[in-house]
């Protein structure tokens, strides 16, 4: 059992792997079914189209209204009818039926895309030219392909597609600048000559002297004449500039600046800064697009999020599809293996870390599970062999033999590196089914995560089996067991040897096989030659571990946040606990053993344990559990230090030998282990095996030991002071603290410093061990920076 489980410290070794960077080039995915070369895409003839319909929960300048995606083939059943949600931004996404394009109903579409998102997103004229060029060179590499097109009532608009995309720059002839439908044309001057004021209003014009794009929404009942109640000082009366303006009667426009483009996905997205109004003079303007309302705008400006989701939503769909026909039954959606996919570094609502917490919990408990059954080692090599198989590094190995790492988000959207269909580079390399777009590298316990996640996302989705069936695919070889055999050694009246009727009153659960709770009570120094608790105490490590961690899952669905799981599983799966839990239920009265003075001198104390059994404090006082014979012990210590030093008193004057006897202690015995927390491990497993499996009734029994449990209020799931130092340091940009450590007399002491601005603030600390002794240093230490200024 380790010091601390799921969620808590890593060893040294441990945390050297878990900030390992997998070297080798992993690809980053790009969906196959929004890759083609426009040549071919234009040549279809038939294509698939989807309805975007959004909605926004605050108020805006604007309006949306629906657009509508074609693609070269069906996304699938995913895709029949999609909605998500983020920063107040609704999107739904649901099948249209598949409509036919000619050649140059392609051609518009994509002029007019490529001509409206190169506004929003690049909001540089150079980059709308650029675009706008890019459209008349043959496209026949393939790239990221596919069209958008407003809609109106339910239909492409596309009166507005043909007469925007008309009208660009390249325009000359001037029965283009009015609309055909325009009854009395009324021309007025831009700096590309006469244009009609039915193309004008509703059009995107570029003010070179201002460098900025505007939305022209009407004319206001003003002339050069009237003093101009400007918002926006940059512009100004034509008479200003030296133009030789209109007639005085001629109106000005009224303008408003282009929507910002943000990332809704984000989780501290907002709204951003509504565009403010401007009055301009025609003549310095130059028309962009014509017509295109700022709804249609506004709309816009959300495709390049939505347009990653629903990039990200395709991969998550090839994703279930690459695991193989098996996983394939399993009726898991594509927003939930996104979500085990998507980490932390994304900035998002959703990341993967509570399934990642619920999937390490339940690999751990199969794998403990199938090593029990199948081999009977003693706990230490069982732990060793279950390491193996569920390493960081190992199932960082297993995903990359199963191509998942190219699926793991580990970075946020950026609408600056987001591909304009049709426009820009468009060469990338393919594989049967994905495009390869860049190479990356990925920390291996970001990829362990991940596959921890995905069990988690069968778990909670379709159960036990799917996930054990998952980690099949992985390549692991281990069977989920119904039930196990369990060989052992029969004890005739167990009754004469613990207090069966007293402990199974306090657990809530009778026994039909009453030598399993004598084997869960037996230390090893009980009897050398027969059982004792070590390989009970290995099983229920796992599965009170995986019960636990379920419990606070269930619990808390509906209302989680990313690291709320991961926080109280912290709080609840941890030595100091659980021997707290176990003492405060008297549990070490009824432990059989030979020799452990300290927990005799626990009983005798008369000392009494209240309060919760969870948290960072309970457990932390308890005196530390050295088995066996101490006089054995203090003999062999004296026998290396002479072979070592020959001079006992040279030895002593040195300060060695008490270094020695805890060096022998660390070797020989389970020293640094916590006998009273083995307890209620080993109770649990016994628990286990003996209702043949049954989780509900261990959890039914363990958690009248471990009341009250931890909550989501903050009172109960207070920092340790060590994780609370290390943020505070963060959040204020401190360098992070050392610590240094001696011991005496079997004390361990620790000195916590940091310095901040020339000034090392320290906090010291005692306890029995170095993780004691660090957590009060920090404690200290903490107190002295709270009343420091802050720099």
């Amino acid at each position: 059992m380790d010091d601390v489980r799921g969620g808590g410290s890593p060893s040294e070794e441990e945390a050297g792997n878990a900030n390992d960077t997998y070297q080798h080039g992993q690809p980053v995915y790009f969906p196959e079914e929004l890759v083609d070369s426009w040549a071919s895409f234009s040549a279809r003839g038939l294509y698939h189209c989807y309805n975007i319909s959004l909605r926004v929960r605050f108020n805006a300048a604007a309006a949306p209204t629906d657009i509508v995606l074609a693609v070269k083939c069906d996304l699938g059943p995913e895709f029949l009818r999609t909605s998500f949600s983020s920063g107040g931004v609704e999107v739904t996404i649901r099948r249209l039926p598949a409509i036919l394009l000619n050649q140059e109903q392609v051609s518009f579409a994509r002029s007019f895309q490529a001509t409206i998102l190169s506004l929003l997103v690049g909001s540089d004229h150079s980059e709308v030219i650029d675009a706008i060029k890019h459209l008349k060179k043959p496209q026949v590499s393939e790239g990221v392909v596919y069209l958008l097109f407003p809609s109106v009532s339910g239909k492409i608009d596309w009166c507005s597609i043909k007469f925007s995309v008309s009208s660009v720059y390249e325009a000359t002839d001037r029965d283009m600048r009015h609309r055909h439908s325009c009854k009395a044309a009324d021309f007025l001057q831009t700096m590309d000559g006469p244009c009609c004021k039915c193309m004008l209003e509703n059009s995107v014009v570029y003010v070179p002297r201002d460098k900025r794009f505007y939305n022209i929404i009407g004319f206001p009942d003003l002339n050069a004449n009237h003093p101009l109640p400007l918002r926006d000082m940059s512009i100004v009366r034509s008479k200003r500039y030296g133009l030789c303006s209109t007639p005085e009667s001629k109106p000005l426009l009224v303008a408003s600046g282009l929507f910002t483009v943000q990332n809704f996905l984000h989780k501290c997205y907002g709204k951003g800064k509504e565009p403010s109004n401007v009055e301009l003079p025609p003549e310095l303007c130059r028309v962009v697009m014509a017509p295109v309302s700022a709804n249609t705008l506004y709309s816009f400006s959300f495709i390049p999020s939505i347009m990653y989701r629903i990039q990200c939503l395709l991969l998550s769909v090839r994703l279930k599809i690459q695991l193989g026909p098996r996983m394939q039954h399993f009726n898991v959606t594509a927003p939930k293996i996104l979500e085990a996919l998507t980490t932390t570094e994304c900035q998002e609502e959703f990341t993967l870390e509570s399934l990642e917490t619920l999937g390490d919990s339940f690999l751990k408990y199969v794998t403990s599970q199938h090593l029990f059954s199948k081999y009977n080692y003693r706990e230490r090599k069982l732990s060793s062999m279950r390491e193996e198989l569920v390493s960081n590094k190992a199932l960082c190995q297993r995903a990359c033999n199963k191509n998942i790492v190219g699926y793991i988000r580990v970075e946020e959207f950026n609408i600056k590196e987001w591909i304009i269909p049709g426009v820009g580079c468009d060469r990338y390399g393919n594989t049967k089914f994905l495009s390869s777009l860049k190479k990356k590298s990925i920390k291996i316990k970001t990829i362990a995560d991940a596959v921890e996640a995905l069990i988690g996302v069968y778990l909670t989705t379709c159960g036990e089996q799917a996930a054990f069936h998952f980690i099949k695919s992985l390549g692991m070889d281990i069977e989920l067991h119904s039930e196990m055999q369990y060989e052992r050694k029969i004890i005739t009246k167990p009754e004469e040897i613990i207090d069966v009727r007293s402990l199974e009153t306090m657990l809530d659960y009778v026994f039909n096989d009453r030598s399993l709770l004598v084997e869960a009570l037996t230390h090893g120094s009980y009897n050398n030659a027969g059982p004792c608790y070590e390989r009970l105490e290995f099983l229920g490590d796992a599965v009170l571990d995986y019960i636990i961690t379920d419990y606070f899952y269930k619990k808390y669905y509906t209302e989680r946040t990313p690291a709320l799981l991961t926080n109280l599983r912290k709080a609840s799966v941890n030595n100091c606990c659980y021997a707290h839990a176990a003492a405060k239920a008297g549990l070490h009265k009824h432990i059989l053993h030979a020799s452990l003075q300290q927990i005799n001198d626990l009983e005798n104390s008369g000392r009494s344990f209240s309060g919760p059994s969870h948290g960072w404090q309970p457990g932390i006082d308890l005196p530390e559990i050295i088995a066996g014979n101490q006089k054995v012990y203090h003999d062999l210590a004296l026998f290396i230090a002479f072979l070592v030093g020959g001079n006992l008193n040279f030895i002593h004057s040195f300060d060695i030998f008490p270094f020695l006897i805890n060096s022998v202690c660390c070797l020989f015995t389970k020293n640094k282990k916590q006998c009273l927390a083995d307890l209620i491990e080993s109770i649990a497993a016994a628990i286990y095996l003996d209702s043949k499996h049954d989780k509900e009734i261990v959890w039914r029994s363990m958690r009248v030991l471990l009341k009250p449990l931890a909550t989501r209020e903050s009172e109960t799931m207070e920092q340790s002071p060590v994780s609370e130092l290390k943020e505070m340091c963060e959040r204020r940009k401190y360098p992070q603290p050392s610590y240094s450590e001696t011991r005496d007399d079997g004390v361990t002491r620790v000195v916590a410093k940091v310095k901040v601005a020339g000034v090392v603030y320290s906090g010291t600390g005692e306890g029995r061990n170095k993780k004691i002794g660090e957590i009060r240093a920090a404690k200290a230490l903490l107190g002295e920076l709270k009343t420091a200024p802050v720099s």
